[in-house]
C-alpha cells in the first residue's frame, strides 16, 4: 500500500514539474541613459496545452524617471497563426498590455510573448514592477508572476566635462613621464 500511494504522489510531482510554465521579463537589470528609448522582453517557458489563450501585463514604474512607449506582440503568441486581438494601455506610472489568440489553438511551448517599450526620462535607479496573468482557453488562470526589473539611469557627461577629464588625464601623464 505504502509503494502505491508513494507511486502516486511521485507521478502527481512528475504531472506538476512538466506544467512548469513560467515567465521573465528580460533583461531583468540594465543601464540606460537619459532620453533613450530601451525595450523589454515578456519572455514565456514551458507552455503546455491547453496552452497560453490570453496574456496580461502590468507594469508600474516612476514616472518622474521613465515613460512607457508601447509594446507589441512577440513571436510566441503569433507562432501557431490565427488572428489576434491587442489591447494597449498608457498611463502615467504603468502600462497595461492585453494580448490574446482568437485561433484554433492555443499558444504553447516557449519564446517572447511581448516587447515592451520605455523611455527613459531622467538619470537614477527605478524599479519596474510587473505582474502577467495567463489564461488557458477555459479562462482558468495558469500563471500569476510577480516581480521586477532594475533599471538604472546613468548620468550622460557633457561634451566640456569630457574635454576637462582628458586634459586632467594627459597632465597627469606628463608630470608622471617627467619624474621618470
Amino acid at each position: 500500500m505504502k509503494k502505491v500511494l508513494f507511486a502516486m504522489v511521485l507521478a502527481m510531482a512528475v504531472a506538476a514539474s512538466a506544467q512548469a510554465l513560467s515567465v521573465a521579463l528580460v533583461p531583468s537589470s540594465f543601464t540606460v541613459t537619459p532620453s533613450t528609448i530601451f525595450t523589454i522582453d515578456v519572455v514565456i517557458s514551458d507552455a503546455m496545452a491547453p496552452g497560453v489563450e490570453v496574456l496580461d501585463v502590468l507594469v508600474l514604474f516612476d514616472p518622474a524617471l521613465v515613460e512607457a512607449v508601447g509594446a507589441s506582440e512577440g513571436s510566441f503568441i503569433s507562432a501557431q497563426g490565427g488572428p489576434v486581438m491587442e489591447f494597449l494601455e498608457v498611463l502615467p506610472g504603468s502600462l497595461s498590455y492585453t494580448v490574446t489568440r482568437l485561433g484554433p489553438e492555443s499558444s504553447t511551448g516557449s519564446g517572447t510573448a511581448a516587447t515592451l517599450t520605455f523611455h527613459c526620462l531622467a538619470p537614477g535607479i527605478t524599479q519596474l514592477g510587473y505582474l502577467v496573468q495567463a489564461t488557458d482557453v477555459s479562462g482558468d488562470i495558469i500563471l500569476a508572476q510577480d516581480g521586477f526589473v532594475l533599471v538604472q539611469q546613468g548620468i550622460v557627461p557633457e561634451p566640456m566635462t569630457l574635454a576637462l577629464i582628458g586634459a586632467a588625464l594627459t597632465a597627469l601623464g606628463f608630470v608622471a613621464r617627467k619624474r621618470s
